[in-house]
C-alpha cells in the first residue's frame, strides 16, 4: 500500500509518437520508499534500460509485496511511469502540470482548427513552459488540420514546432537529408542548390554554401548517397553532376550524340534530365531519366566516360515513350513512368531490352507523372499524377496490375511534385498545389492499411512540391512554391538536426570589436597593393591626356596664321588685338612665334607675277566666266 501510495498513476502526457511495448523506457522514482522495500524491486525494473515489465506487472510485483491482490490499470500511452508527491486525489504533482497543460493545448488546437477552416493562419505554441519562451521563438505560423477523432497527442508525424528555412527565391523542388542527418540539400528553380549543416547552423538558417549545378537550368533532384560522402544533382540539362560532401564538383556525366538515332548507341542523355537516383544495393550505381525515351544505369567511377546499361521505353506500339520519372526498388529493379499513362519495371538482373511488368493506362495519357517511388519492404508503389491527373495511386507489387486504391482531388501543377512513404512505412504523403490563388496547399498523409486520409498539414497558399522526412532525427522537412523549407520536428520524439541550431543565436556586435585596417605594401607591387584608382575618375584623366587617346589634332578654326610651325592663333585673338591697336605679329613674336603673316597677303604677292607669267593659269584663261557687274544706275532709274 505505501508503494502504491508513493508511485501514483495518474493520466499521462500524449505522446508525439506512440512506442512499442519493448523500446518502452521504465523510469522509477524511489523517494519516499522503505530502503528494503527498494532493494526487493527487480533488476528488471530498476534504471532505464531497453526493456522493461509493463504498469501492470509493476502493479502486480507492488501488491505481491504490500499483500494485496492487483487490480488491472489502464497503460499510460507513453508507458513511462512518472515519480513525485501526491496530492489527495492520488495524482502527483507532476501529472497535474501535465493535464493541465494537455487542457491548454487541446484548447489551442481546437483555435488553429478553428482558425484554418476561416482560412487564417495559426501559430503553433510550443508545449514547453514559460521559461522557454525564448527558445520557442522559431515556431513559425502555420496551418494544421485535424480530421474528425485525431488529435495532435496520438499522431506519429512530428509537427508540434516549426522552423522555417529561407534563402531561395523560388519554388524548393527537392529535399534531401543525408544518412547521418547533419546536412541537408535543397534545389530549386532559381537554379541553386544551397547546403545547410545543423551542427554549424544557428536560429537564422544559413546555408554554408550555394551552388549552381549547370547555369541556366533550373534544379530538377539532389540527392546524397548511402554514405553522405557525396550527393548527385540533375537539373534541365542532359548531363548530371557528381558534388562531394562540401559542395565541390567531382564528376560530370558524359553526353550523347543527338545526331545518332540509335539512343543505345551514345554515351550519355541528349535531352533534359527528369529525375536521378542512387541505388539502394550498390553505393557507387545509380540511373538517371530523360526525355530522351531512356532510362540510364551508370557507374560513377567511371560516369565521364560512358553509362553501364541503356533502358529503352516504348508505347504499346512499339514508338518511343517520353520518360516522366523513374525509380529504385528495394531490390534494385527499376520503375519508370511514361507520357503514355504506363508503368513499366525492369528486373535488377536484367535483360534491359524489354520490361519485366507493364500496366498500360495507369495514369491518364498525354500527362507528365510527377513522381514514383517504392516502400522500404519493397511491396507497394506510389504513383502521383500532374496537371489533368490529379490522383495519387498506390500499387501492390506483387500484383502488378490494378491499383489498391485510387485518391482523386488532390491538386498538382509542378512536374516535380513528390510522393513517398514515410518511416516504417505505416502511412504514404504527397503535396498539393494552389491553383490560381484557390484552395490551400498541404502535405497529406493517407494509411498504408486502411487506405484512407488520416492527416493532412495546411502551408497557407503555397503549393508543397519536395519534402523528405528523416528516420534517424525524426524530422520532417518541406519545400514550397515560396522558396522557404519548413522544418517539422517535436522537442520530445525528434532528435539532434534542427534541435541543434534553433536555440543557438548569432553573436551580436560589440562595439569593442574594432579592427583596424593598414596598407601592407612589398617591393615592386604598388601597382597591386596600392589604392586603386575608380575607374569614372580614370576614364576623365586619359580623356585630358592626348597620347593615350590617341587624339589628332583639331584642324584650325577662323583666320589663321601661317608660320613655319604651322597654323597659330585664331581669328579672336588678330580682331581683339586689332581693336586694342596692338600688332598682332608683334604679340605672337613675344609668344616665341616668327615669321608671322597673313594668309591673303601671303598669296596675293604673287598676283603681278602670275599675271605676267601665265605657264601655270593659260589654260584657264578661256574658260573664266565673264564678269557681269551691276549697274546700280539703271536699278535707281527703274524705281
Amino acid at each position: 500500500k505505501a508503494c502504491l501510495e508513493a508511485m501514483p498513476f495518474g493520466p499521462q502526457r500524449p505522446p508525439a509518437a506512440k512506442a512499442k511495448e519493448e523500446d518502452v523506457s521504465i523510469v522509477q522514482d524511489t523517494a519516499g520508499l522503505d530502503s528494503e522495500l527498494a532493494k526487493a524491486l527487480p533488476m528488471s525494473f530498476s534504471g532505464t534500460g531497453k526493456k522493461g515489465p509493463s504498469l501492470n506487472d509493476a502493479v502486480a510485483e507492488f501488491a505481491a509485496l504490500a499483500g494485496k491482490k492487483a487490480e488491472p490499470v489502464a497503460e499510460p500511452t507513453r508507458g513511462r511511469i512518472f515519480g513525485g508527491n501526491a496530492d489527495d486525489e492520488g495524482n502527483s504533482a507532476a501529472d497535474v502540470g501535465v493535464v493541465e497543460k494537455d487542457e491548454a493545448r487541446d484548447a489551442r488546437q481546437g483555435q488553429r482548427t478553428a482558425n484554418f477552416h476561416a482560412g487564417k493562419r495559426g501559430a503553433i505554441v510550443d508545449d514547453s513552459s514559460d521559461d522557454d519562451s525564448d527558445e520557442d521563438s522559431d515556431s513559425d505560423q502555420s496551418d494544421r488540420e485535424l480530421l474528425p477523432g485525431q488529435t495532435q497527442g496520438d499522431s506519429l508525424i512530428p509537427m508540434s514546432n516549426e522552423f522555417n528555412i529561407k534563402g531561395h527565391s523560388k519554388a524548393v523542388v527537392s529535399v534531401c537529408v543525408d544518412s547521418s542527418g547533419a546536412r541537408m540539400l535543397t534545389g530549386s528553380l532559381d537554379y541553386n542548390v544551397r547546403m545547410y549543416d545543423f551542427n554549424g547552423m544557428t536560429s537564422i538558417g544559413r546555408a554554408f554554401r550555394e551552388l549552381a549545378p549547370q547555369d541556366g537550368y533550373h534544379v530538377i533532384d539532389a540527392q546524397w548517397s548511402l554514405t553522405g560522402d557525396r550527393f548527385l544533382a540533375a537539373t534541365g540539362y542532359q548531363r548530371a553532376k557528381l558534388f562531394t560532401r562540401d559542395g565541390s564538383e567531382m564528376i560530370t556525366f558524359a553526353k550523347g550524340d543527338m545526331y545518332v538515332m540509335s539512343m543505345e548507341r551514345t554515351k550519355g542523355h541528349v535531352a533534359s534530365l527528369v529525375a536521378a537516383k542512387w541505388s539502394p544495393v550498390d553505393k557507387n550505381t545509380c540511373l538517371t531519366a530523360a526525355q530522351d525515351c531512356t532510362v540510364r544505369l551508370w557507374d560513377v567511377n567511371r560516369a565521364e566516360e560512358t553509362q553501364v546499361t541503356v533502358i529503352k521505353t516504348r508505347t504499346e506500339r512499339g514508338q518511343k515513350a517520353n520518360v516522366c520519372a523513374a525509380a529504385y526498388g528495394r531490390r534494385g529493379e527499376v520503375y519508370a513512368v511514361c507520357n503514355d499513362g504506363s508503368i513499366q519495371s525492369w528486373d535488377p538482373k536484367g535483360p534491359y531490352h524489354s520490361p519485366t511488368s507493364v500496366v498500360r493506362g495507369a495514369h491518364t495519357p498525354n500527362t507528365d507523372t510527377s513522381c514514383i517511388n517504392t516502400s522500404m519492404d519493397g511491396r507497394y508503389i506510389i504513383t502521383r499524377g500532374n496537371d489533368g491527373d490529379d490522383t495519387l495511386k498506390i500499387w501492390d507489387a506483387r500484383n502488378f496490375k490494378k491499383p489498391l486504391s485510387e485518391f482523386d482531388a488532390l491538386p498538382n501543377r509542378y512536374q516535380t511534385t513528390k510522393c513517398a512513404f514515410t518511416p516504417g512505412d505505416k502511412m504514404f504523403c504527397t503535396g498539393t498545389s494552389v491553383i490560381k490563388g484557390e484552395g490551400l496547399g498541404a502535405l497529406v498523409f493517407f494509411d498504408t492499411v486502411s487506405l484512407r486520409k488520416v492527416r493532412q498539414i495546411g502551408f497557407g497558399k503555397e503549393s508543397v512540391i519536395g519534402f523528405d522526412w528523416h528516420q534517424g532525427i525524426n524530422q520532417l522537412f518541406v519545400g514550397t512554391s515560396d522558396g522557404v523549407t519548413h522544418g517539422l520536428y517535436d522537442r520530445d520524439a525528434s532528435k539532434k538536426g534542427l534541435l541543434l541550431c534553433v536555440g543557438q543565436r548569432p553573436r551580436q556586435k560589440d562595439p569593442g570589436d574594432i579592427m583596424e585596417y593598414f596598407n601592407i605594401k612589398a617591393p615592386h607591387a604598388e601597382n597591386l597593393l596600392g589604392p586603386q584608382r575608380s575607374r569614372k575618375r580614370q576614364a576623365e584623366k586619359d580623356r585630358h591626356d592626348p597620347v593615350a587617346t590617341k587624339k589628332p589634332h583639331l584642324p584650325q578654326q577662323g583666320v589663321s596664321r601661317i608660320s613655319m610651325h604651322g597654323a597659330v592663333g585664331s581669328a579672336t585673338q588678330y580682331w581683339l588685338s586689332k581693336a586694342r591697336g596692338e600688332d598682332f605679329s608683334q604679340l605672337m613674336e613675344e609668344r616665341g612665334r616668327e615669321h608671322v603673316e597673313d594668309s591673303r597677303e601671303a598669296l596675293l604677292k604673287f598676283a603681278e607675277e602670275a599675271a605676267k607669267d601665265k605657264t601655270y593659269s593659260r589654260a584657264y584663261d578661256k574658260t573664266q566666266p565673264v564678269k557681269i557687274f551691276r549697274n546700280e544706275e539703271e536699278e535707281d532709274d527703274s524705281k
